[in-house]
């Protein structure tokens, strides 16, 4: 990863192990999320910023605002529209609207999970017990990332970049040590307005972040610099056949 790219970067900021962090995206930035050590997964929401302010004016300042009122990232509408399962480079993400979010135009990983919803409270204590109490997770920094801005989320909303996620032939869903390794990102292209949240996920009871959490890396370039910085990156979203 060539440094110089980050310097030409309009915002860098590093996040510690199970930080999050909120910022927004004008139509053609590009949102770089790096792995800087390795083994390390992250929660990305979006919420359309056109759809935020028109129910913030409605709702009224300091009103809370339910998820489900804004138009934001859908697990279920990406793996529909794109239909595939496992997310790379040339792959949009989808709204709850079924418009186009997010794009990955650059990725070096090329293994995204579309399932799989937020590690929570409420599924870590059924799966691990008394041991997962007190245990922060996804969910609640992508509650924190969004509760300044009045957004109250309540469901997953998600898109989980560098899990290793599978399905056998019997259906049975089976995850992995994370895939990414140090240097290894991907880069995101916003198609609309965004307002995004990030969890750098703080999970350290299975293999997900390799039991021990560790720094990101985030960039967000303006259009015509990140077009000079990565030239061969993608343009167009890959174009999913619609006739079946």
């Amino acid at each position: 990863m060539s440094e110089d790219q980050f310097e030409a970067a309009k915002q860098v900021v590093v996040m510690e192990p199970g930080a999050y962090l909120t910022l927004e995206l004008s139509k053609g930035e590009v949102l770089r999320v790096e792995d800087v050590q390795g083994r390390q997964c992250a929660d990305l929401a979006f919420f359309g910023k056109s759809s935020y302010l028109e129910n913030r004016e409605r709702a009224g300042t300091g009103a809370q605002i339910a998820q489900s009122q804004i138009e934001h990232y859908s697990q279920a509408v990406t793996a529909s529209r794109n239909r595939h399962v496992y997310l790379g480079r040339g792959h949009a993400l989808y709204t709850n609207a079924c418009n186009p979010v997010m794009t990955i135009v650059e990725d070096t990983v090329g293994h995204h999970d579309v399932i799989s919803a937020f590690c929570n409270p409420e599924t870590n204590l059924s799966r691990w017990g008394e041991q997962a109490r007190g245990k922060r997770t996804c969910k609640e920094n992508i509650q924190d990332a969004l509760a300044p801005l009045g957004i109250r989320v309540d469901l997953p909303c998600t898109f989980n970049i560098f899990m290793d996620f599978g399905i056998t032939p019997e259906g049975r869903i089976e995850w992995g040590e994370t895939l990414s390794r140090s240097g290894d990102f991907v880069d995101l292209r916003a198609e609309m307005d965004v307002i995004a949240a990030i969890s750098n996920c703080p999970m350290e009871l299975n293999a997900a972040n390799g039991f021990s959490t560790t720094q990101l890396r985030v960039a967000v370039f303006e259009e015509e610099t990140y077009r000079r910085v990565a030239p061969d990156s993608l343009t167009e979203a890959i174009a999913v056949p619609s006739e079946h």
